[in-house]
């Protein structure tokens, strides 16, 4: 007889919020990839800015920050809504399991 890990045993109570599940962890990497490099390319900003560079790249560089910054915010919001659905879901199925 082998023994199932807990993780395991409790994995086919997410039913069908396993999308959920998978796709949460994704959102919160790609989140936290996006807040990691905010800070190289405000360094690189600060670099220009201090050397006199005011040109076509200056402004490539605040549209890049600022689509990094709504991409980690959308991920964000995703990741969450996301893990609310599957933790939620998990929680009914396992209720309606147990009652």
């Amino acid at each position: 007889m082998s023994k199932k890990s807990g993780f395991r045993k409790l994995f086919p109570y997410l039913g069908e919020y396993k999308k959920y599940a998978i796709l949460s962890p994704l959102f919160v990497t790609c989140e936290v990839v996006c807040e990691i490099l905010i800070p190289f390319l405000i360094a690189q900003l600060l670099d220009k800015c201090l050397a006199g560079e005011w040109g076509i790249n200056l402004k490539t560089l605040i549209i890049e920050l600022f689509a990094l910054c709504l991409c980690a915010l959308v991920s964000g919001v995703l990741a969450g809504r996301l893990t609310a659905l599957a933790g939620a879901g998990f929680a009914k199925n396992l209720r309606n399991k147990c009652f």
